[in-house]
């Protein structure tokens, strides 16, 4: 069943990269589930439910790539968050905070940022979208389950108020039906 009234922020980021890419209804289910599952499989062993995985899935399906930044570093992480998912441990390359914040300019709208968690057996606690405001601010555009609605806030105080220490980010590749309009009128 497919939803439109109610989001997380991770669903929230599927739907839009989904409908972005679609021309219609089926395209935009057929794309919603290469983007949520792995291999498109619809079973709850194939989601994508850590946002690492998720990420490097949606490389993998050329949905998006990784923005580079220099100052990165390699962090490791253990996760469990469900024992039926069992154990795993990875290596993740994240941006400092004070890096992505002198590397601002280096943003494009609608990249996929997401906060990596100091929490133990866990990767991300947030995702969203950056969104350059009216004044060229950084804006987070996300599903705030807190507050109940999607919303833009400045990027900057949800880094400050919730102590961001890494973030990543992927940035969309364009649909192809969005590329060969763009190739048309140019």
């Amino acid at each position: 069943m497919l939803r439109d009234d109610a989001f997380d922020c991770v669903t929230f980021c599927e739907t839009v990269l989904a409908a972005a890419g679609a021309r219609d209804m089926p395209e935009f289910v057929t794309n919603l589930r290469q983007i949520r599952y792995h291999h498109g499989v619809v079973n709850w062993f194939a989601r994508n439910h850590y946002f690492f995985e998720w990420g490097r899935y949606n490389i993998e399906n050329k949905l998006c790539h990784a923005v580079a930044m220099n100052g990165a570093v390699t962090i490791e992480k253990t996760v469990y968050w469900h024992r039926e998912l069992g154990r795993r441990k990875f290596e993740m390359t994240v941006i400092p905070r004070a890096v992505f914040l002198a590397n601002q300019d280096k943003l494009t709208s609608g990249d996929i940022i997401g906060f990596v968690t100091q929490q133990p057996n866990l990767d991300y606690f947030h995702v969203g979208f950056v969104i350059l405001g009216r004044a060229r601010e950084l804006l987070l555009r996300h599903a705030a389950l807190s507050r109940h609605r999607v919303l833009d806030e400045r990027l900057d105080r949800f880094l400050a108020f919730n102590r961001v220490r890494y973030v990543t980010l992927l940035r969309p590749e364009q649909p192809a039906g969005a590329a060969v309009a763009a190739r048309r009128s140019g």
